[in-house]
């Protein structure tokens, strides 16, 4: 058999369209032979834009490990497949593909998804809406991108509804985002030190030392049956993402991130007032005009929430999470991060790559969170305690941070 997608619509004259349904049925023998001469298949571009595109299976590959053990490593883990009309991903005009640069809901596009469990246990079939994802990555020198798909009603079901990541993970879903790696990759710049698994590392040390973090697993993924490499889902810290593991409800949390582009913080849900407010209290001077007014313990316990003895003071705003930015630092510093949360490629004086998280009707403070952490453990000797990003306490709330409120 050929690896086949079939789609189905149930359509009648005077009734409303059910969504469509789609299958895709995955032939290893298949696979294995897909574009081995690096060729695009029948219907593909060539190219999109002014980048190398390096189709299929690499024969190489396959000579080395031998057949048998491909097919068991493309078993070893879930598969996720992709499907929607090419034009989507590559049309010049509308492929989002082909503009990787380009972000917002003009640039989502209807596509299929479908999760397909090597042991035969049931893994789900939903419509949603597909994005490319990244920073950097998006430029034309990378032909591969990520993904953040998006479960909307107007796409069929409005949630998906599966345990993507397991027991110690929620199983509803507004959005959930598809990366890759990009940066020291084989498809960016012909790279091979990507070991696959620092990012991750860095987001579940988190998790070891008892604080929130993004979760994650590897899959398989195909686009229109093609096979596009491993992948990884991993959940956003937003706001949906605080409601179900934080507590309260969505719309009481202040995100904050910074925007690629000219990397500046910007509230993806919520507002700014606490984190301005946590700013100003962190930037404030002394009596004598120079000594930040946190070397002053009271000011410090203040931005907890404490009187200066300690107790709580419920007319003071929680606004600082120590623990938290503890763990934080503890691992910006140990993975020796080049890009967050202040970013070596933005002269150490811009951030990026972290999120920032609180709940305005509760008393905890800010809480932050390793992302995108594919620039660390690349040299055990990297030193990254700065300081960096203003170290004269001169910062402007649009580059505020957790390097710079650590230093």
């Amino acid at each position: 058999g050929a690896t086949t997608t079939l789609r189905a619509i149930a359509i009648a004259p005077d009734y409303v369209s059910l969504p469509s349904v789609t299958h895709t049925y995955l032939f290893l023998d298949d696979v294995l032979n897909q574009s081995n001469d690096q060729a695009p298949p029948p219907g593909w571009p060539v190219t999109w834009n002014s980048n190398v595109v390096d189709y299929g299976m690499d024969p190489d590959v396959i000579t080395a490990e031998g057949a048998q053990q491909v097919k068991a490593a493309l078993q070893a883990l879930p598969s996720l497949s992709l499907t929607t009309d090419l034009a989507n991903l590559f049309d010049p005009a509308i492929g989002i593909y082909s503009n990787a640069q380009q972000d917002g809901r003009d640039w989502e596009r209807p596509a299929s998804v479908e999760w397909i469990n090597p042991d035969g246990s049931n893994g789900f079939q939903v419509n949603a809406g597909l994005r490319i994802r990244g920073g950097y990555s998006r430029g034309d020198f990378n032909p591969k991108h990520a993904f953040k798909l998006f479960f909307r009603g107007s796409y069929g079901d409005s949630q998906l509804e599966y345990p993507v990541h397991g027991a110690d993970g929620i199983s509803t879903f507004d959005k959930l985002d598809l990366r890759t790696p990009q940066n020291y990759s084989w498809s960016s710049g012909g790279d091979a030190s990507n070991n696959f698994v620092a990012e991750v590392l860095a987001r579940y040390a988190q998790r070891d030392l008892d604080q929130p973090y993004t979760r994650s697993t590897w899959v398989h993924l195909y686009l229109n049956g093609q096979y596009w490499g491993l992948y990884q889902t991993q959940e956003r810290a937003d706001a949906g993402y605080a409601e179900s593991y934080l507590g309260g409800i969505a719309a009481n949390y202040d995100v904050i991130k910074p925007e690629r582009g000219d990397y500046r913080n910007i509230a993806t849900d919520g507002n700014f007032d606490a984190y301005t407010q946590l700013w100003a209290q962190a930037n404030a001077r002394g009596t004598d005009g120079i000594t930040p007014a946190f070397v002053d313990n009271a000011e410090y316990l203040r931005a907890q929430g404490m009187n200066p003895d300690g107790t709580d003071n419920p007319s003071y705003p929680v606004l600082l999470d120590v623990d938290n930015l503890i763990v934080y630092m503890i691992e910006t510093l140990r993975g020796g991060n080049l890009d967050a949360p202040i970013s070596n490629f933005l002269g150490n004086d811009q951030p990026n790559n972290y999120f920032a998280v609180r709940d305005r009707t509760g008393r905890e403070g800010f809480r932050f969170f390793q992302h995108d952490a594919e620039h660390t453990m690349r040299n055990v000797n990297e030193n990254r305690n700065g300081p960096y990003n203003a170290a004269n306490y001169e910062v402007g709330v649009d580059f505020f941070n957790p390097q710079w409120l650590h230093q």
